[in-house]
């Protein structure tokens, strides 16, 4: 794998190279070929019969635009004015600019004052290329088919790809959160959720991010939820108690010997024999003491 790698990275800067020296587009700077873009795409219009209304700086929104994206392709030779180049253009331009509003808005701003969390992600997916259910119901059926299909009687198991990780889209209340995704050793923005109830077993080296996941989790807790939580040293609830409690949950804290700074919970069992007798009179209370003592000692002590 790692070989193929780099016989691809060089095949890219082979291609660079060779562009350079044979190319005029190859040479043109960001903003000539945006311009160039933008210019070829108003004509376009104009010979479609489109009317573009006047004073209005056209020209210069398609240049900022479209010159990631052309720019880009200009860097192998391709003519960003032409058909294929425009194309690229186009859709590296809408990606690369909503990716860039969803790492300053979402990402950096929105948490920094707490307004996006990990389920706000799905929101941006309504402005993106809708690519992920295509893929999910035609490409990854077939991907399926075909390995089982090549491998016989081996085993078709294997890790998940980047696409078709990216097609985990997580919803609160219908998904167990699995965390961020990653490519290439480099964390990307989206988080993973698989639908449906179903047990999660995790096991990691420490320092992996099993709590960091767990905090994302609970986090995002539904309402009707519920968890039981052994935080050994009370990082959990230190930073998720105060928001559990203003989504609506009620948080225990069984902390006796104060190792959190959140309020602690406390159970008196002087309180049961009390309801006990209330139930069922006072002869009651020595047959509850009797089966409160047994539960809380046990018999192998």
């Amino acid at each position: 794998m790692k070989k193929l790698w780099l016989v691809g990275l060089a095949a890219i800067v082979l291609a660079l190279v060779i562009a350079h020296f044979f190319s005029e587009v190859a040479v043109l700077s960001a903003e000539e070929v945006g311009e160039r873009a933008a210019e070829a795409v108003i004509l376009r219009l104009v010979e479609t019969g489109v009317q573009l209304p006047e004073g209005v700086h056209i020209a210069v929104a398609l240049s900022w635009f479209l010159r990631p994206g052309a720019y880009l392709i200009s860097r192998f030779g391709i003519d960003p004015a032409s058909s294929f180049g425009l194309c690229f253009a186009c859709l590296s331009g809408w990606w690369g600019w909503l990716t860039l509003g969803r790492l300053v808005c979402c990402s950096w701003i929105g948490r920094s004052l707490g307004l996006t969390d990990i389920g706000t992600f799905r929101y941006w997916l309504m402005f993106a290329i809708p690519w992920r259910a295509p893929y999910r119901l035609i490409v990854m059926p077939l991907k399926r088919w075909w390995r089982q299909f090549r491998y016989g009687p081996r085993a078709t198991a294997m890790w998940t790809g980047v696409l078709s990780a990216m097609t985990l889209v997580y919803t609160p209340g219908d998904c167990v959160y699995l965390g961020l995704l990653w490519w290439g050793g480099i964390g990307l923005y989206q988080p993973l959720g698989l639908r449906g109830v179903r047990h999660v077993f995790v096991v990691a080296a420490a320092g992996a991010g099993k709590t960091r996941w767990l905090m994302g989790w609970l986090g995002k807790l539904a309402r009707k939820g519920a968890a039981y939580v052994i935080d050994v040293d009370g990082q959990i609830v230190n930073a998720l108690g105060p928001a559990l409690e203003r989504q609506g949950h009620v948080v225990f804290n069984l902390d006796p010997y104060k190792l959190t700074l959140f309020p602690g919970a406390c159970w008196n069992a002087l309180e049961e024999l009390t309801r006990a007798a209330k139930r069922h009179g006072r002869q009651a209370v020595v047959r509850f003491a009797q089966t409160l003592a047994e539960a809380l000692i046990g018999h192998n002590l």
